[in-house]
């Protein structure tokens, strides 16, 4: 029966492992998918930003059917909840790990009564087996109470919440209006260089006005080109990350 309680202890162990490896995986993935989807000055293919895009444009509809009567905190929370990790939804995952823990901690326990309860003469090492049993389970019960503090599930879940939350409530509107912006000064940019070729061939009034006029659009604009965060991206990149962020 004492061996009972160390094989069953350690079959949880191996579960809560499991459990605790596949959500700190999804963790740094997640933190990850948000550190490329917000680094300006790298181009993001679709599948490795595919959650925070797939994030983004849920929000975004959903706002616009509400009128932007929407919680993002809750929405972000639900999302997160339902995520997948691997097969299993990650609520599912974070759930077993916590039931995980009690009922090692509940197996520990029948252990200590068990043996209040019996007497076992046998020795192993100079040690009797029960005590020797019981002393193993307990270091396993601290070892996973001690690796759920460090692994602190809570807190990495209310970071990338919050660092979600900001960019569906703050950062999301005035990124695209950057992007659409860059775009407009390069073309207006095009325009003027254009515009001073023909000057070149044809001196005339009414060139000169159209590239006053465009110089003076690139002026009220709120970025130039050379100081841009895009400035070493393509058109052609430019547009790609606005049609993953715009639907």
């Amino acid at each position: 029966m004492i061996i009972l309680f160390l094989c069953v202890n350690l079959i949880l162990l191996i579960l809560y492992l499991l459990s605790a490896k596949m959500i700190n995986t999804h963790f740094n993935k997640i933190n990850r998918c948000i550190k490329i989807y917000n680094d300006k000055k790298i181009y993001k293919s679709d599948k490795e930003v595919e959650f925070v895009t797939n994030l983004v444009r849920d929000f975004k509809q959903l706002s616009s059917v509400k009128r932007n009567d929407i919680e993002a905190n809750i929405f972000v929370k639900n999302k997160i909840a339902k995520a997948r990790i691997g097969i299993f939804e990650y609520n599912k995952v974070e759930n077993l790990l916590i039931q995980l823990k009690w009922l090692m901690l509940v197996v520990f326990f029948s252990n200590v009564i068990y043996n209040y309860l019996t007497s076992n003469n046998k020795l192993f090492l100079g040690i009797e087996t029960d005590k020797f049993i019981l002393c193993i389970n307990g270091i396993i019960l601290f070892a996973t109470f001690t690796s759920y503090i460090l692994l602190n599930v809570k807190y990495k879940k209310n970071q990338v919440i919050l660092t979600l939350e900001d960019y569906l409530v703050n950062q999301y509107d005035y990124e695209v209006i950057k992007l659409e912006e860059e775009l407009k000064i390069r073309k207006l940019n095009k325009e003027i260089s254009l515009l001073k070729d023909q000057l070149k061939n044809n001196n005339n009034e009414k060139t000169k006005e159209k590239i006053k006029e465009k110089s003076k659009e690139i002026e009220a604009a709120t970025i130039s080109e050379e100081k841009s965060d895009y400035a070493h991206l393509t058109d052609d990149e430019i547009i790609q990350l606005l049609k993953q962020m715009v639907w």
